[in-house]
């Protein structure tokens, strides 16, 4: 996690962070002026030039993995889940409010995290971009929550089981009950932590997940390979509705 350093002046001329391929690190901008000045008052000079990255990081700790960090809402009723902060600006002191419809979306394109006011809810992230092309799987920081958490439950679910003996075929391979064993073994832990059927359906982290090993592997050649591919949570980033009169006829 990175912060931008007296980040103000041209939208334009501002560095598009979504054209870098740094998908495990993003860049926070915002702050609240009101907090900035306080912090000042007490003698940190330097609140004048940074961004309110600790903010960001306490949001990420109370929420699970799979959830953005500018949600709206607190599941499962939706209540407005604003932010602690009186007025946002960016690190260099300008304010939001002072920026443009068409700034604000370049800037919320490039991918640099700042606080965005919405009148019915209040202060919000405004997203939660990583410094990549948004359309890869490591774009978003929940997204990478995500599979970081399923891969730390994988490791700590097959570990006890390195050096273990398995199994073979005459050829070599593994013999189909021990790849039923693992697979099960490792998909069972991920479903069970991170989409655990008896727990409401906002509490789950993924959608689903599915482990598979390769029957065709030769252990005598090399280590035991094991694919996971995990399905995450969607994000509602924009909602659009479309409405019309039906008076008939």
């Amino acid at each position: 996690m990175m912060q931008t350093y007296k980040f103000s002046g041209s939208i334009t001329d501002a560095t598009d962070l979504r054209t870098l391929n740094s998908g495990l690190v993003s860049v926070v901008s915002g702050r609240d002026r009101v907090r900035r000045e306080a912090l000042v008052a007490a003698g940190h000079s330097l609140a004048t030039t940074y961004a309110q990255i600790g903010l960001l990081l306490g949001k990420l700790a109370s929420i699970l993995t799979s959830e953005n960090v500018g949600r709206a809402g607190i599941p499962p009723n939706y209540l407005p889940d604003n932010l602690p902060v009186t007025e946002s600006e960016l690190s260099g002191g300008q304010a939001i409010s002072s920026l443009t419809d068409s700034e604000l979306d370049l800037l919320y394109s490039k991918g640099y995290i700042y606080i965005q006011n919405i009148p019915e809810i209040g202060n919000i992230w405004v997203d939660d971009a990583t410094c990549t092309d948004a359309n890869r799987s490591d774009a978003y920081i929940s997204l990478n929550r995500v599979i970081h958490k399923a891969a730390q439950i994988g490791r700590e679910t097959l570990l006890p089981y390195l050096k273990a003996t398995n199994l073979l075929n005459p050829d070599g391979t593994l013999s189909a009950i021990t790849i039923a064993d693992y697979e099960n073994i490792a998909q069972n832990a991920i479903i069970n932590n991170m989409r655990n059927p008896q727990i409401e359906e906002y509490q789950r982290e993924i959608s689903s997940a599915t482990v598979t090993i390769n029957a065709n592997q030769n252990l005598f050649e090399g280590a035991l390979k094991i694919n996971v591919s995990v399905v995450p949570k969607g994000t509602n980033r924009n909602i659009d509705m479309n409405f019309e009169l039906n008076v008939g006829g």
